[in-house]
């Protein structure tokens, strides 16, 4: 993780994956998210996987991630405010 620039007290970084399908012509949207993982940011970098069933119906498929940065208090995580988390398109299918 030594690329991730994280804010100052992120101790995790959540990872998730987000299928969208969008269906321009009736339209419709369903969603389909995989489970969120948390990777520790001083731990050696290592696989994932993140699996997720694909959303039902027709029209474009659009894969997104979702990438947070978390704190810790006690054991327990936390979602920080931080301009460096984010959605992005990781790829679509028309």
């Amino acid at each position: 993780m030594s690329r991730a620039v994280s804010p100052r007290g992120a101790k995790h970084l959540g990872l998730q994956l987000v299928l969208l399908r969008l269906d321009t012509e009736t339209p419709a949207v369903a969603v389909a998210l995989s489970e969120m993982v948390f990777m520790p940011l001083d731990s050696e970098r290592k696989d994932i996987v993140l699996q997720s069933a694909l959303p039902e119906g027709e029209g474009i498929l659009i894969g997104l991630l979702y990438a947070g940065f978390c704190g810790e208090d006690h054991g327990e995580l936390f979602w920080r405010r931080d301009w460096r988390n984010s959605l992005g398109v990781v790829g679509m299918e028309v």
